[in-house]
């Protein structure tokens, strides 16, 4: 109770109050004293909470809710819906009112972290013998003990082989064995960074199991076998292949052996040769010995 002799009286209600009473009872000027009155107070005041400071990671978003029990909501873009849902770094407020005209107001932080930008770099003691390209590895079993995939410097990693380092090795049996054909295996990694924020990136490892040489092609037209196919040729970037008829002569030479340069029955000239089975030298260019048979055009 608040003694007060004038004729009105301002009350600081605690902000957990609900409920006031007031007791007032009028005085004359010679003294005379009314009743003694009671008035209770029902107090209303708006409460708008929008929590803690947040942080997310990119490509995230959060709501933010003040509470459900308001008339107008009134955001830092002047939207009026009960509920903000923000993706970007700023300070995000509310104001808000309730059906008694109560106001309040009340502001968050948000920070937005950008997630980490892997990339599995793949490096080897042989150069000579691996192919590197952005997603992909190429190289022959047995040519390679090993190839080191690194995803960089993170708080942590998660490989699909279960290791939780930076790097791995892979030896090409793990992929395939130097006596089986072509095989891909695939090797991805998740990495997070301090923020707590991941990212992940993969690479194809292929191993050719060997050097499979047809001994045949039929160049005639139907899309299927008319080329001489060595796809393991490509992992030898210095090879030379050369293509001799049976009396000798120079038919077909190249440098490398990538797939715009597969053997298509022509002679130098691109002219159709007959069939017939013809003589072939194949230089690795590594140092080994070269390898020579034949290939017959079957029309």
């Amino acid at each position: 109770m608040v003694n007060d002799f004038g004729n009105r009286v301002e009350v600081k209600w605690d902000d957990n109050v609900n409920e006031g009473r007031i007791t007032v009872r009028e005085i004359g000027m010679n003294g005379c004293e009314g009743d003694l009155k009671e008035y209770v107070v029902d107090i209303r005041s708006a409460f708008a909470d929008l929590g803690m400071d947040e942080e997310i990671c990119e490509g995230e978003s959060i709501r933010f809710t003040p509470g459900s029990d308001f008339e107008d909501y009134r955001w830092q873009d002047d939207s009026d819906q009960s509920y903000y849902v923000a993706d970007s770094t700023g300070t995000y407020w509310v104001q808000v009112s309730d059906r008694y005209g109560c106001v309040d107001r009340d502001s968050v932080q948000l920070t937005v972290h950008d997630n980490p930008e892997v990339n599995i770099d793949v490096s080897t003691m042989y150069p000579n013998e691996v192919q590197i390209f952005e997603d992909s590895v190429s190289f022959v079993a047995g040519e390679v003990e090993y190839v080191t995939l690194d995803a960089g410097m993170w708080s942590s990693y998660e490989w699909n082989t279960d290791e939780m380092m930076s790097t791995i090795d892979v030896e090409d049996s793990e992929v395939a064995r130097a006596t089986s054909g072509t095989k891909t295996k695939n090797y991805w990694v998740t990495v997070t960074n301090e923020y707590g924020c991941s990212s992940s990136d993969s690479v194809a490892i292929t191993v050719v199991g060997g050097l499979k040489i047809p001994n045949a092609i039929t160049p005639n037209g139907d899309q299927a076998n008319n080329l001489w196919k060595i796809p393991g040729l490509s992992l030898y970037p210095n090879c030379e292949v050369t293509i001799f008829d049976r009396w000798g002569n120079q038919v077909f030479h190249s440098k490398g052996y990538e797939e715009a340069d597969y053997w298509d029955g022509t002679d130098r000239n691109g002219k159709e040769l007959p069939m017939d089975s013809y003589y072939y030298i194949i230089k690795l260019g590594n140092g080994e010995k070269p390898i020579q048979g034949t290939i017959s055009i079957i029309r």
